[in-house]
């Protein structure tokens, strides 16, 4: 069952909030032909061919999941980037 992230994350090519994904345990980009997704297990990557090409590598310096775009900002380097562990230790401030 996938958990249910807020805010969801976004395609990293579209910048589009990502659906639920009813066929993977995560999220896929709502733009049509896009191969985009995002689990928890894998981070973001791309589905081609069934087979899984992992774009992102942000993990998290608390607990070391994979991170999740949730917004752009006006340069990359602005991008927000969260944790979609619940019981994190970054998150307990």
């Amino acid at each position: 069952m996938t958990q249910t992230l807020a805010p969801v994350p976004l395609c990293p090519e579209h910048n589009n909030p990502m659906k639920v994904s009813g066929t993977l345990d995560g999220y896929s980009c709502s733009q049509m032909g896009c191969t985009h997704r995002y689990a928890i297990a894998d981070g973001h990557f791309t589905l081609v061919d069934g087979k899984k090409e992992i774009r992102s590598v942000k993990r998290c310096t608390g607990c070391t999941a994979h991170q999740y775009l949730a917004k752009r900002g006006e340069i990359r380097l602005d991008d927000l980037w969260l944790c979609p562990n619940k019981e994190c230790p970054s998150k307990q401030h």
